[in-house]
């Protein structure tokens, strides 16, 4: 596994064309890909792009551009994001919401009259969603946002910085810089988006070698964690941790496809193996037609976190 913090990556869209990714490996350490924008509409390049970063074995997340007219239409954008990064299993496990001047003129010709307050609340929709998704949501914001409000949601949610030209700029969870929009990166015709990570994204390391085939996990007993040593991938990601650990992230999966306890509720992360996260695993069991005993064995754990 490596960390991205301190590397360079690249943002790309449909404006970049038809990108060797090939050549792009070595000059980039990792790509935020626009997923689509809107209502579902798919990048007509973010494909192409996805398969050629994930044969590099460049980390990728991606973003959205935002036409919402509505809270509930942000949320839904922030869903098709979401259902893209669960297809596409994103290797670095971040989704950008992006309002700007576009959305805005889109919403004034629809009837919808933007203020501050409900720009916040549709950045707010859309990284709430992305949270509960069990994805990291990414501001994508400038200064000028910053004086229209968006300071406040900084305090929340990690920020992505559009400020090419000057400095790195003193913003709360500051977790990407977009410093430049006119780099240049072998493999991409033109001008491209450059960007520097500031935050410790753990990602595959940048090989072509298999990833070991991750331990079963037992289901422990309520209450008593033993301790063990297990490695697994979810959303992309490289994890260690001990039993309470492995059902915690059991329970974190779960909530994501919105499975819930005997008592109707998500579940508690809280990693004790109780009557409610039992049932909701003999539920995700039955659905995905494997053996519904409540154990977490080898075929629910490898259904569960995606491993190969």
């Amino acid at each position: 596994m490596a960390s991205l913090k301190g590397k360079k990556g690249v943002d790309v869209s449909t404006w970049q064309g038809n990108i060797d990714w090939s050549k792009v490996k070595g000059k980039a350490d990792f790509a935020i890909i626009r997923g689509g924008f809107g209502s579902n509409t798919v990048d007509n390049r973010a494909v192409s792009n996805i398969k050629g970063c994930t044969s590099q074995k460049i980390p990728f997340g991606l973003y959205w551009f935002s036409y919402a007219l509505s809270v509930s239409d942000s949320a839904k954008e922030a869903d098709y994001a979401c259902d893209m990064a669960d297809k596409y299993k994103i290797t670095l496990p971040v989704i950008g919401y992006d309002w700007e001047e576009d959305s805005e003129e889109y919403a004034k010709n629809h009837g919808v009259k933007m203020t501050q307050s409900l720009r916040l609340q549709y950045a707010k929709a859309f990284c709430d969603r992305v949270k509960a998704r069990g994805y990291v949501p990414l501001l994508y914001i400038n200064y000028n946002d910053l004086d229209n409000g968006f300071d406040t949601l900084t305090k929340t949610y990690d920020v992505w910085f559009a400020s090419p030209g000057g400095s790195k700029p003193s913003v709360g969870n500051l977790a990407f810089w977009q410093y430049s929009w006119s780099g240049s990166v072998s493999g991409i015709d033109g001008d491209v988006d450059m960007n520097i990570c500031y935050k410790d994204f753990t990602v595959p390391a940048l090989t072509t070698s298999p990833a070991p085939t991750p331990a079963p996990a037992a289901k422990p007993p309520a209450g008593h964690p033993t301790s063990c040593s297990l490695t697994f991938a979810y959303l992309g990601q490289g994890w260690s941790c001990n039993v309470s650990g492995q059902v915690r992230t059991v329970q974190r999966i779960l909530n994501t496809c919105n499975y819930k306890g005997k008592d109707g509720k998500p579940l508690a992360e809280d990693g004790v193996y109780g009557v409610n996260t039992e049932y909701a695993v003999i539920a995700y069991q039955k659905k995905h037609s494997l053996d519904a005993d409540g154990v977490v064995g080898p075929a629910t754990w490898k259904a569960l976190t995606g491993a190969k």
